[in-house]
């Protein structure tokens, strides 16, 4: 019978673990959803609560008073600690109103298994030695021995004295013995005992085939059930079995959660695991939900357990956010670009397919003009070809000019030479002041701007022989420029045939003609002033003589 069990059992554990990351998944995601509507279960347990406290506050019989506490501590016990201390005390001093001893044995029972669960064990030890267990009938001397089997327990497992741990686990078997004499073989409570003792004696198939009775017998959504899957997790820890670890305690995280336990530890454990895996979000997120739950039950000894684990889990899991965040921030700058880019890309095809539209209209349009232009295209081709012959003589001047330039240049050069000579020839012989008087003397300069100045004027004139006609016509007739003998154009008319030809800087101005650039813009500042027409306007006008646009067709 044995060999059969054991053979059932590995089977059911391959077949679990074949499933695991499925299960496990799922499971995670069931407690992720469970977490968030947590206030749904929160508050069937208030108002079940708040019922009680109603039917309390209209009784005024004693002993059913006293049932009535009794039922909200049991719902406040896994609840909340205040509240189960301050109506542990409401029924302390009610039990006192009873003649029979049972009533104030058993609520003092109750507060030492609270005491002792929430880490008081030497109030917890006190008031259980205060009490005697021959003076108990056999349901409160169940009680008597469970609570004192826990007490010495948790004192054999939390000290750090070899002889106290010796004396206290001789103790915690002491009252487990009595404590299983006591009970029925097939009960739950029987059975709860007998799971955690097989644990102890290192017999984990046996545990895990009785925790799986238990887990039978009881409804997700309980405290028990919780219980025995934290238990059944425990199992599988011990083992190296990960996968149904995890499962389990999703399964007690679960049932807690429904049941409105917060004085659990599963979430804590979970996170634990999660972090070592690397899912730092969920890990994160059950050891902060298990934090919540031990803020609101306000258990000191949840607090440490806690308090280990927190720190180092909130630290990893920032420096995780920190790391996402960057990313997020790189990938924000380039889904931001390519956004631009894009919204950049459709305003173009936009405004191309705008711009194709009018380009159609208007085609329509020069559709229509395109016969009309056709029409002028001949008179256009008899127009070209007499500019064609006016080009030929404009380029046949342009030749002559440019071979009557380089000769002018070329004697610059000889004239230069001849001064160099002198002047090299005055400096080998020393004689200083034969040599100052000859660079001082500006025969040379003025010889050679005179020079310049007829050169340009007879080229100019040849280019635009009506020039000064046209110039004339420009200024009121009182301020008509009359040339002397001989003289082919005078400052005035330089200067605006300088601008004719494009250069309008007084300073370029001023330089190729040899004055001040003061003189040159009071020249044109006065020769704008006799303009028969707008000032303003005038040396645009300038520009136009001679133009062919000027010219009559």
């Amino acid at each position: 019978m044995p060999k059969i069990r054991i053979t059932s059992l590995l089977l059911f554990i391959i077949v679990v673990n074949a499933n695991a990351q499925h299960i496990k998944d799922s499971l995670l995601t069931e407690l992720d959803k469970t977490i968030l509507n947590r206030g749904k279960y929160d508050l069937i347990k208030e108002n079940r609560i708040l019922q009680l406290k109603k039917d309390l506050s209209k009784t005024k019989d004693h002993l059913s008073q006293y049932k009535l506490i009794n039922a909200i501590i049991e719902e406040y016990i896994p609840h909340q600690l205040d509240s189960t201390l301050f109506y542990m005390d409401k029924n302390i001093a009610l039990a006192k109103l009873f003649p029979e001893k049972k009533y104030s044995d058993k609520v003092r029972i109750d507060l030492a298994g609270v005491l002792s669960s929430t880490g008081n064990y030497k109030e917890s030890v006190d008031i259980l030695n205060s009490i005697d267990e021959n003076d108990l009938d056999d349901q409160t001397l169940i009680l008597f021995y469970e609570e004192s089997m826990w007490v010495y327990y948790r004192l054999y497992f939390y000290s750090p004295l070899p002889d106290s741990r010796d004396l206290y686990n001789k103790m915690y078997e002491l009252f487990m013995t009595k404590l299983l004499n006591k009970l029925d073989h097939n009960s739950t409570h029987y059975l709860s005992v007998v799971e955690r003792l097989y644990r102890e004696k290192n017999n984990y198939n046996k545990s895990i085939e009785v925790n799986n009775e238990l887990l039978k017998r009881h409804k997700m959504g309980t405290r028990e059930f919780s219980m025995f899957a934290f238990s059944q997790a425990l199992n599988y820890r011990v083992i190296g079995n990960k996968k149904l670890e995890k499962k389990f305690l999703a399964l007690s995280a679960l049932s807690d959660i429904k049941a409105s336990v917060k004085d659990n530890a599963a979430n804590t454990e979970l996170a634990q695991i999660l972090f070592k895996e690397g899912d730092l979000e969920r890990a994160h997120h059950y050891i902060n939900f298990a934090f919540e739950d031990a803020s609101y039950f306000n258990s000191k000894l949840r607090f440490v357990s806690i308090s280990n684990v927190l720190p180092i889990i909130d630290k990893a899991y920032e420096s995780a956010i920190h790391k996402k965040n960057e990313k997020l921030r790189v990938s924000l700058i380039i889904i931001s670009i390519l956004s631009f880019v894009v919204l950049c890309t459709l305003f173009y095809i936009y405004k191309q397919n705008r711009n194709l539209t009018h380009a159609r209209k208007k085609l329509e349009v020069l559709n229509l003009k395109l016969s009309e232009l056709n029409q002028k295209l001949v008179v256009t081709n008899e127009m070209l070809s007499i500019s064609y012959d006016e080009i030929s003589e404009i380029n046949q001047v342009k030749e002559y000019y440019i071979a009557n330039l380089l000769v002018n240049i070329s004697e610059n050069i000889d004239s230069l030479n001849t001064y160099g000579k002198t002047v090299v020839k005055l400096i080998v012989s020393q004689k200083h002041d034969e040599l100052l008087k000859f660079t001082k003397n500006k025969n040379f300069l003025n010889n050679e701007l005179n020079k310049f100045y007829y050169n340009f004027d007879s080229i100019f004139l040849n280019i635009y022989p009506t020039f000064i006609a046209d110039f004339n016509n420009l200024l009121i007739d009182e301020e008509k420029i009359y040339l002397k003998e001989n003289e082919l154009l005078n400052t005035e008319l330089r200067i605006f045939a300088l601008v004719r030809l494009g250069i309008n800087d007084s300073t370029k101005i001023a330089k190729i003609l040899r004055y001040s650039v003061t003189t040159i813009y009071n020249y044109r500042v006065r020769t704008k002033n006799k303009a028969k027409g707008n000032r303003n306007n005038f040396e645009n006008e300038v520009l136009k003589i001679g133009a062919l646009i000027n010219k009559p067709k």
